[in-house]
């Protein structure tokens, strides 16, 4: 008879867990089990029924990869929220440890009692697990670098059940494809080691410009990717988002009579407003500088997490049971930047549908493939999260994405492995070394598949 931490196909318990994902398109997979862990142990558990059932493993943290390919089919979906689930904080050595289904909300609140900051997801919902193997486009990225370079060491319950500490020093084959191997990871993190910095104020500065056609667009986004330039790397954290005006009213599916709009938010992280406004200088010019495109501007101005968190949730809704997908490229460095402008037009400024929006991410990271699985250079997250509602969409929803991301993709290097779908395209989500790294300790720690996402990351 299964605990009442296993749901079994056909149960109650089942149907309600088997849903608990930001998105409400699902593919039609479904797990036979679905395996709520409290403690290492119990993964080991989990991971031994699907070896002695030869069956795919699935897991969850935050449930916010919108392709949700932790739903493998006749196999056991393993939900980590449950594990460490409360941060500890080591004064000697600046350090935290975390479970990988602890929310970036959460995260951020544990962190700041303790007057310190790691890099947490932008949506309070997300799970740090999953957010992590994707690399972590967390905050203030464009000077500090991804959320995983902050990762000192990971236990991990591999394929063949043992649990282990990976590091640089300690296993770093399995370290080096975790931090970034995302879906395709081939293990169940159980807890994240990484090292803080000193918590400061939180400034913001909120612009909105009109985005109608193509001439306003490139000029409002190249001007905002002017002021990018010449803003320092460390403690700004940069992001635009087109939007139509009348997103929020009904009928969501329909482009009705809105103005496309770009809208900007520039972050700065100091400890007071002089030092703010100096951070934030570029961005505070842009008004003056775009003219009657701008349509909305608030001048740099002390904030908190709670409220950056509730504008992220205006925009991406936890609790609407909304249908998403989304596709993105990382743009290629090399490409000139009124090429890259042109190109991304149609995938950020010809949505589909009225809640549908596009990103603008400013990154500036050139890891080191060396390091990391996380390892394509790029200055920006360019991504299209298409929204709607009525089921009966689906096709030509997806078809719109599929047939805008097949031309845009000329201007990227590769997609973040977070929004990688199989179902779209094949793309690079590492560099051609990471990749043969990736497989090389792929084959090493999972010579049997049981973890099977990421296994079109080599059809590229």
């Amino acid at each position: 008879m299964a605990s009442p931490r296993v749901h079994l196909r056909g149960t109650p318990s089942y149907n309600t867990f088997v849903t608990a994902y930001f998105n409400n398109k699902l593919p039609s997979t479904r797990p036979l089990e679905i395996h709520q862990p409290r403690t290492t142990s119990d993964v080991r558990t989990a991971v031994a029924r699907a070896n002695d059932h030869t069956c795919s493993i699935g897991v969850r943290s935050g449930g916010h990869l919108f392709a949700a390919t932790s739903l493998v089919a006749d196999g056991i979906l393993i939900d980590t929220t449950d594990i460490n689930p409360a941060l500890v904080y080591d004064a000697g050595t600046q350090s935290v440890a975390f479970g990988p289904g602890m929310r970036a909300g959460q995260l951020c609140a544990a962190l700041c009692s303790h007057g310190r900051f790691f890099p947490f997801a932008h949506a309070a919902t997300v799970g740090a697990g999953g957010f992590t193997l994707a690399g972590g486009q967390g905050w203030f990225m464009r000077g500090w670098g991804a959320t995983a370079e902050w990762v000192a060491a990971l236990e991990i319950v591999t394929a063949a059940g043992e649990a282990v500490v990976a590091s640089e020093t300690q296993h770093e084959e399995l370290f080096y494809a975790a931090r970034g191997g995302g879906q395709g990871f081939f293990g169940v993190v159980t807890k994240i080691f990484a090292r803080t910095v000193a918590a400061k104020r939180i400034w913001r500065l909120v612009a909105v410009f009109d985005a109608g056609d193509r001439d306003t667009f490139r000029k409002a986004l190249g001007a905002v990717l002017g002021a990018n330039d010449g803003t320092p790397k460390c403690g700004v954290d940069v992001a635009a988002a087109t939007v139509y005006s009348d997103r929020e009213e009904p009928g969501g599916e329909q482009v009705g009579s809105g103005v496309l709009r770009l809208a900007v938010s520039a972050v700065a992280y100091a400890d007071s407003l002089s030092e703010a406004k100096r951070m934030l200088a570029a961005f505070e010019s842009l008004p003056k500088e775009l003219g009657d495109l701008c349509v909305h501007h608030e001048t740099t101005a002390e904030t908190n997490w709670q409220a950056l968190f509730e504008q992220q949730s205006v925009t991406f809704p936890p609790d609407r049971h909304e249908r998403w997908q989304c596709d993105s490229i990382l743009n290629d460095p090399a490409v000139p930047r009124e090429e890259l402008l042109d190109a991304i037009y149609p995938a950020l400024c010809e949505l589909p549908s009225r809640r549908s929006v596009g990103v603008v991410f400013i990154a500036e990271t050139f890891p080191d493939e060396k390091k990391t699985a996380f390892s394509l250079p790029h200055q920006y997250y360019i991504a299209t999260y298409t929204c709607w509602n009525d089921a009966a969409l689906d096709a030509p929803m997806e078809s719109w994405l599929k047939r805008t991301y097949e031309k845009v993709q000329r201007v990227g290097c590769g997609t973040y492995v977070a929004d990688y779908d199989e179902s779209l395209r094949h793309s690079k989500v590492m560099t051609d070394y990471a990749l043969a790294r990736f497989q090389e300790a792929r084959r090493k720690w999972d010579p049997n598949g049981r973890f099977a996402g990421g296994v079109g990351f080599a059809k590229y």
